[in-house]
């Protein structure tokens, strides 16, 4: 058999370097396939097509995307067409993984490859040739390196190396009919066809080959890998070559680097003319590192960013702003089809919550094996399609939208107010308005006289002596009629000295409280306020009296308080006051204030949604 006689010449060229101790259990070594590297995924499998390059002399480089053996097997597919290379010698081709930051040619120790190098250029279409040659590698030139010694993905045995081999050498052309895989023109003395040979795989392959490497981590920093050449495995035969499957087969080697970062590269070295990888695929999980995007609110300015990370089984999504920005609705998708098919509307997506208080941070916490795709009900309502979790192929599309507000300075806008701010609209201008009729003093009764709307703005009233009219307590905000608040609180009687003022709503940024009140003229008079429970000052004044002004304002002249409110959420909340001190106040009005606010819409930055229709925004993940 011609078979055999072409090994030997194969191993007194490759020297006595490429022999090695016989595997210590290579007799154990079971004929499985190399699919028995398979496992279950522990995070998303993604398919990535990265397509054809070119490669002429001395020309290397690699793709992007950064692959973690860790979490599944990755298989890397391509067809590489080496039938420009006529010279033989060394114009070797490297095809495979390295870790982040290794060189693209020859990454020594750091990554594992399938190195192709014509080796031989004898021709002869009837006869076997040893021309290509193709060898899984972890070292460019050192020979020390090349043997193999994995008889399963997590098997590692003795570095082994057999001149006596299959699935290494190639012939471009045809053969002798012995050699053949026509059954009718058997070998002397052997069987009608040899085992392994096929036209087009082993022979007649032109240059061209369809290579499949499949890589599995053993540990962080050791990994296997097993590969096929135009569909069959590598296999090394022990005590001689046979018309059989070798005793080492599938045989892969071992390789090192982080196996949490690598990524796909090729190179060339040599001479000659171009090398075509085509249809390179892989088929494994990406290294799924943080990823960041700007938050982006009304079109052009940074409110803060987005992040995504995984753990394996959730995608980790948070929303963090920066600045005075904060957020009081998120709104976030997270699915396997792309948006630009769907809607930009954040009411539709499958995520969302309102956030009162507002925060400046939250985080969503979303399964893996619940991301499912959408479509369309009527042109308009999202509907899941009940096909929830990641496969191969499937891409994961994220829209993150948020409300965002920020404080404005030095702006305060009215929440609400209780009770008219006077003007100098009596005696010709000379006089303020009576600022107590528009509550429960056109109520009293003072000698049989009930004063009610009769009383006008320039119309002098009843003093703190007389009896004074029933109040509210609470006064509800927008429910309680004014004429039910209380035109004085007096200490000394007592009188309105402990009373609530109710109201609903909120605020985001904080607020100013502010009262205007009489504390007379003769005594010192003090009110002590509080918010829900909270103390929130202590107001002590005594009133100068204002001759010529009027009646009020000479006898009971007006002072203004104010406080800072703290921020409070929506809902429902209670002003306390207090009059401890004085033998009576006029109250002229209450008002609260919030801070005013700027309010956007803001997306994680990426991709328009919809370009005729709005700015909405989406970006993939894993980012590139």
């Amino acid at each position: 058999m011609k078979k055999l006689s072409y090994l030997i010449v194969l191993t007194l060229i490759l020297g006595l370097v490429l022999t090695g101790c016989f595997l210590s259990n290579v007799g154990q070594v079971p004929a499985t396939e190399q699919s028995g590297v398979s496992e279950i995924a522990k995070s998303p499998v993604f398919n990535k097509i990265y397509g054809d390059v070119t490669l002429s002399q001395w020309q290397w480089n690699n793709f992007p995307d950064v692959w973690d053996l860790t979490q599944c097997n990755l298989t890397l597919s391509y067809t590489i067409d080496m039938s420009e290379i006529t010279t033989d010698g060394w114009a070797v081709t490297q095809v495979g993984l390295r870790e982040v930051g290794a060189s693209n040619i020859d990454p020594n120790l750091k990554g594992g490859w399938m190195q192709s190098n014509y080796i031989f250029g004898s021709s002869n279409p009837n006869s076997q040739n040893l021309n290509d040659f193709h060898l899984l590698s972890v070292h460019g030139w050192d020979t020390n390196y090349q043997k193999y010694d994995a008889e399963d993905a997590d098997t590692l045995v003795t570095p082994y190396w057999s001149g006596d081999n299959y699935g290494f050498w190639f012939d471009r052309d045809g053969v002798d009919p012995w050699q053949d895989d026509d059954p009718s023109t058997p070998s002397p003395g052997g069987s009608s066809v040899q085992w392994g040979v096929g036209d087009g795989v082993t022979y007649n392959t032109a240059g061209v080959y369809v290579i499949v490497i499949t890589y599995h981590a053993n540990d962080a920093t050791t990994g296997t890998m097993f590969a096929t050449i135009n569909g069959i495995q590598q296999g090394l035969y022990i005590g001689g070559g046979k018309d059989a499957e070798p005793e080492f087969y599938p045989a892969g080697r071992s390789f090192t680097g982080d196996m949490t970062k690598m990524q796909v590269f090729y190179g060339r070295g040599g001479i000659d003319g171009n090398v075509e990888i085509s249809n390179i695929t892989v088929y494994g999980c990406p290294f799924w590192d943080e990823c960041t995007v700007d938050l982006i609110a009304g079109q052009n300015e940074v409110a803060g960013m987005v992040t995504v990370d995984d753990d394996g089984v959730n995608l980790l999504i948070t929303y963090k702003t920066t600045g005075d920005w904060e957020m009081t609705e998120t709104h976030l998708y997270v699915g396997k089809t792309d948006p630009k098919e769907l809607t930009s509307a954040p009411g539709q997506f499958p995520y969302s919550v309102e956030h009162d208080p507002t925060v400046t941070t939250y985080t969503y916490t979303i399964p893996i094996s619940e991301i499912d795709s959408y479509k369309l009900n009527k042109g308009k309502k999202w509907v899941a399609d009940n096909n929830p979790g990641i496969g191969p192929g499937d891409q994961i599309y994220i829209a993150a939208h948020a409300e965002v507000i920020r404080p404005i300075i030095d702006c305060y806008e009215p929440v609400w107010q209780i009770g008219d701010i006077e003007t100098y609209g009596c005696n010709s201008g000379a006089n303020l308005t009576n600022y107590a009729n528009e509550f429960n003093w056109r109520k009293s009764n003072d000698g049989g006289i009930t004063y009610d709307a009769l009383v006008g703005d320039c119309e002098q009233g009843p003093g703190l002596g007389k009896n004074e009219p029933a109040y509210a307590n609470p006064f509800i905000v927008e429910t309680t009629l004014t004429d039910e608040f209380p035109y004085n609180s007096n200490f000394s009687k007592p009188y309105a000295t402990n009373f609530d003022v109710q109201w609903e709503g909120s605020l985001p940024f904080g607020g100013l409280l502010t009262i205007s009140w009489s504390p007379g003229q003769s005594a010192s008079e003090k009110k002590v306020v509080s918010e829900d429970g909270n103390a929130l000052a202590i107001f002590t004044a005594q009133g100068l009296p204002k001759p010529g002004e009027g009646w009020f304002m000479n006898i009971y002249p007006l002072v203004e308080h104010s406080v800072v409110v703290d921020p409070l959420t929506d809902g429902v909340h209670t002003i306390n006051f207090q009059h401890t001190q004085g033998d009576g106040t006029f109250w002229d009005w209450v008002r609260l204030e919030k801070i005013c606010v700027e309010e956007e819409s803001a997306w994680g930055d990426g991709i328009q949604i919809r370009e005729d229709k709005n700015w909405a925004m989406y970006f993939e993940y894993p980012c590139d």
